[in-house]
């Protein structure tokens, strides 16, 4: 018989993802822009952004396009790499390097404002989707207490979705006889029978 395949590891997933070509192309081209454009580019007859103003500005969108597709370790990599293209004609070919790197520290800054907002935001968004995953939870816990007398069906479905919003594998209810000062093992999951064995009636303090 044969074994199911290996599903994709984060970084697979990362490279496959349409995002960071996305990315990526949009680097590309910016760079080509930034390099092979004329020294000032007239925009009308009154403004004229010399220096590759226009082209350096433009490289903030591919790093909120990253941090927005893989948080803000993203759009710091992108802002890195975006750096990394604009500084050789910074250093080498602009004729005046003073303002051209001042343009670049410019851009830099508002690059790293524009990821620590999205991954604040993003964070943020997080923290109230557990929070209202962990109040459905509560919420399902109190209704198989309130449809169910069986006091393990009750355990099991309580054990089932405090797994389900941990996203963990594995899990035990003891009970605590304090009589005998022992735990004892009322359900689990994830867990042999026989290991579920070898856990019933834990004396305090022995154990994990």
């Amino acid at each position: 018989m044969d074994s199911l395949p290996a599903p994709p590891t984060r970084r697979q997933r990362a490279i496959t993802s349409p995002a960071l070509w996305a990315v990526l192309v949009t680097l590309g081209v910016l760079g080509l822009i930034h390099y092979l454009t004329p020294q000032v580019r007239q925009l009308s007859a009154d403004v004229a952004l010399s220096r590759h103003t226009l082209e350096r500005v433009l490289f903030i969108l591919p790093i909120a396009g990253a941090a927005l597709a893989f948080g803000q370790v993203g759009g710091l990599t992108t802002l890195a790499l975006s750096v990394a293209l604009m500084l050789p004609r910074a250093l080498w070919l602009s004729p005046h390097p003073a303002d051209a790197l001042m343009e670049i520290a410019a851009v830099s800054t508002v690059g790293y404002l524009t990821t620590w907002m999205i991954g604040r935001r993003e964070r943020e968004r997080s923290l109230r989707q557990k929070a209202l995953t962990r109040l459905r939870a509560i919420n399902a816990v109190a209704t198989f207490v309130t449809e169910s007398l069986e006091l393990e069906q009750v355990l099991n479905n309580a054990l089932d979705k405090a797994l389900e919003v941990t996203g963990l594998d594995a899990g035990l209810i003891f009970f605590l006889d304090r009589h005998a000062q022992e735990l004892v093992l009322a359900a689990y999951r994830g867990i042999s029978p026989e290991s579920a064995a070898g856990l019933d009636r834990l004396k305090l303090g022995e154990g994990f």
